[in-house]
């Protein structure tokens, strides 16, 4: 699964993080939800009424992992309304300098919020989460008229799933649409629908970087949430089943990993980490070297080393 891909990987900077690149150039940016529905941080959905001192918390966590092992990160902001979201980012831009993935069901949310972040200068941190097959003329035209350089790309295409039925709404509808829109860093991902299935996305992350040389990522999260009720084991061993999921799309080559709520990190950063100093370490004898100085080959394998 460790390989190069055949054609040049397009590497896009958003907020002073690269997404993208040849296995073991970059590591993966893993990207943590707050404020989701049934978050417990939460007070009052609607209007983004939350806990200050913990939401502040759960990214101080990421970011403490972030630095700690090399792999960057960046945080997935979810609102149910303009007014939450405002509130949601206004909090977030000041205590962090990751990227932001503005992110809601309601695009007309996700809009506001990025009107929002733009008007306080923050353009170049935030990423429009998502651009799907259903994007319609007045989406795209309030994209272009905001001037977003940065979204996600959700390849859904549930007429056909496997990897060729992705690539063809990629190309079909969603690239063209994103081009018109303005956005020249796209971000693809190839949506998991649950847990098997997360093979096919493995096959489809590996087929659109050889194909488009696209940064390419997923939510795997969406696959093993779907077993969390029926989880017949020790609540805590949870954790471990999470982790080889969100493992294993690293290994297919994923630049980027929406890992699920925030409070993973701890197991996540460090499990992503391992993986990527194992791609980076094997593909250097290809001739692939590392891009990057924070990376976990210079952070967290030292720390692993014990002084001579």
């Amino acid at each position: 699964m460790i390989r190069r891909f055949p054609v040049e990987q397009r590497v896009f900077e958003i907020g002073e993080v690269k997404f993208g690149g040849q296995p073991g150039e970059y590591p993966p940016v893993l990207i943590g939800s707050i404020f989701f529905k049934g978050h417990k941080v939460v007070f009052d959905h609607k209007k983004g009424l939350f806990d200050k001192t913990k939401a502040k918390r759960l990214v101080e966590i990421q970011e403490k992992y972030s630095a700690g092992t090399g792999c960057p990160h960046a945080v997935d902001v979810i609102a149910e309304t303009p007014e939450a979201m405002k509130n949601y980012l206004s909090f977030i831009f000041e205590i962090t300098d990751a990227p932001i993935l503005v992110d809601s069901p309601n695009f007309n949310t996700i809009i506001e919020g990025c009107k929002f972040a733009i008007e306080i200068g923050e353009k170049d941190r935030i990423i429009y989460n998502s651009l799907g097959p259903r994007i319609n003329d007045e989406e795209i035209e309030k994209i272009r008229e905001l001037g977003i350089d940065a979204a996600v790309l959700l390849a859904l295409n549930t007429s056909n799933p496997f990897p060729n039925g992705t690539l063809k709404v990629l190309e079909d509808t969603l690239l063209p649409a994103s081009v018109k829109a303005g956005i020249t860093k796209p971000l693809i991902d190839a949506p998991v629908l649950d847990l098997l299935t997360t093979s096919l996305v493995v096959k489809a992350i590996g087929e659109i970087k050889s194909k488009l040389g696209l940064p390419c990522g997923c939510a795997p999260c969406n696959a093993s949430f779907t077993s969390r009720e029926n989880w017949p084991f020790k609540r805590g061993s949870f954790r471990t089943f999470h982790t080889a999921v969100i493992t294993m799309v690293q290994l297919a080559g994923a630049d980027f990993i929406i890992y699920g709520p925030i409070r993973y990190a701890p197991y996540v950063f460090p499990a992503c980490a391992a993986i990527e100093s194992l791609i980076s370490y094997g593909l250097k004898f290809e001739g692939i070297k590392v891009k990057t100085d924070i990376h976990p080959l210079n952070t967290f394998i030292k720390k692993l080393k014990k002084p001579s």
